[in-house]
């Protein structure tokens, strides 16, 4: 008698094309002439011939639609679907920088990742292996105000404000206190004095507790990539299983979402503990602290791909950077040493850093940057991200292929 289980399997259609297209699928274009000129047969010295080569046949996108019937024939297992990937990002894969739409890009992957970690959730309902964090830990954390869904430009609003709200709290407490200088150093964090509401609410979490993760300790130890040392590579995080790359991801690139963060918060403790995904959670948690310089010093041991997911971020992050330092370094008669500013923010070149400051309102003046919180232009858009030489030189290491596709297929 077949179980519930047995049942539920039934309902997944395994594929049993073999090729990069499908048979019926090769027959209709070529009688419709749909063949684009890459799936065209070369001959020994490149050149193109006149007649189609079936096997360089990629499979076209296509809606589904109502009433048609999937059939396994149609459909490329896994092993097939990652020789697909492989072909693509080896041999037909240049374009113009000009085709790329970043705003597309953006939406697909979001949509595909989205689709990815709900797949997991739903396995993970049906193996009845659910491990969620107890709500009661963290009253805050359902608070509408604190919580709430938004888009990105409300989300920087939002950290805006709370950063205002945080350094008022802040001078008034060195004030009270005889004062104390706010200042970065080379391997240590902002005063964590300076974390909102929103952290204090989570750090009973306490995602240290598990052998796989990284101590805060050890975190504390990590310094802002301004040079790729060994002593840096050694510690870039590796062996990681495709569910822990899916949520890290996912939590990359919806960075400073604090649905997909509290999202994280209730997966099974083995992924929310693992290395890669508890550094993105630490990375999400200091951002949502006004703690820039912990977000970047845990971004240098990122894995090449989990760097990419990031880098959109880093100019949203050195804004934000910017318009603290405004505050804690207001003065007139200071300046604060170019070369050094531009290595703790991760620009490329003092003259960056310099174009940066000037666009948001501060005074360039010698080898120094004068913080003026009066300067601060509010109001004006985000530069461009930029090119990091250290990302790319870790990528300039990598293929294409091996960056973005597995070394092998287990789970």
């Amino acid at each position: 008698m077949a179980t519930d289980r047995d049942k539920d399997k039934s309902q997944f259609m395994v594929g049993t094309c073999l090729g990069m297209c499908p048979y019926a699928e090769v027959r209709l274009r070529q009688r419709e002439r749909l063949i684009h000129p890459l799936e065209m047969a070369v001959n020994s010295n490149g050149n193109q011939l006149n007649y189609v080569q079936p096997r360089a046949m990629v499979k076209e996108f296509s809606r589904s639609a109502a009433g048609t019937e999937i059939k396994a024939s149609d459909i490329r297992p896994v092993p097939v679907l990652v020789k697909t990937m492989k072909y693509l990002l080896t041999t037909t894969c240049e374009h113009d920088l000009c085709d790329f739409d970043p705003y597309l890009n953006k939406k697909h992957l979001t949509e595909t990742l989205t689709l990815v970690v709900a797949l997991f959730h739903e396995q993970d309902c049906q193996n009845k292996d659910t491990s969620f964090v107890d709500s009661r830990l963290f009253p805050d954390c359902c608070d509408e105000e604190i919580w709430n869904d938004s888009n990105d430009d409300t989300s920087e609003s939002k950290i805006v404000q709370d950063a205002r709200t945080t350094e008022k709290k802040f001078h008034r407490r060195t004030r009270k206190e005889g004062g104390i200088s706010l200042r970065m150093s080379g391997d240590s964090c902002l005063d964590q004095n300076s974390s909102t509401g929103v952290t204090n609410s989570l750090r009973e979490l306490s995602l240290a507790n598990n052998s796989g993760g990284f101590a805060d300790s050890e975190i504390s130890s990590f310094s802002v990539p301004t040079g790729r040392t060994k002593e840096c590579e050694n510690k870039v995080i590796s062996g990681y299983t495709f569910r822990e790359e899916a949520e890290a991801l996912y939590l990359l690139v919806n960075f400073g979402n604090e649905e997909v963060l509290m999202h994280a918060f209730q997966l099974q403790k083995k992924i929310r503990c693992s290395r890669l995904v508890s550094v993105a959670i630490k990375m999400n948690i200091a951002w949502l602290s006004c703690n820039y310089y912990r977000v970047l010093c845990l971004s240098s041991i990122l894995p090449p791909l989990f760097l990419c997911a990031f880098h959109p971020h880093l100019t949203m992050i050195q804004r934000k950077a910017l318009s603290i330092l405004s505050i804690a370094h207001n003065s007139k008669g200071l300046v604060y040493k170019q070369e050094d500013l531009a290595a703790v923010l991760c620009f490329p070149s003092v003259q960056e850093l310099n174009d940066a400051c000037r666009h948001y309102g501060f005074t360039v003046l010698g080898g120094g940057i004068i913080f003026n919180k009066a300067a601060f232009n509010w109001n004006i858009s985000m530069m461009k991200p930029l090119r990091v030489k250290w990302i790319e030189d870790k990528l300039a290491k990598m293929e294409l292929s091996d960056l973005l596709l597995p070394n092998d297929l287990s789970l």
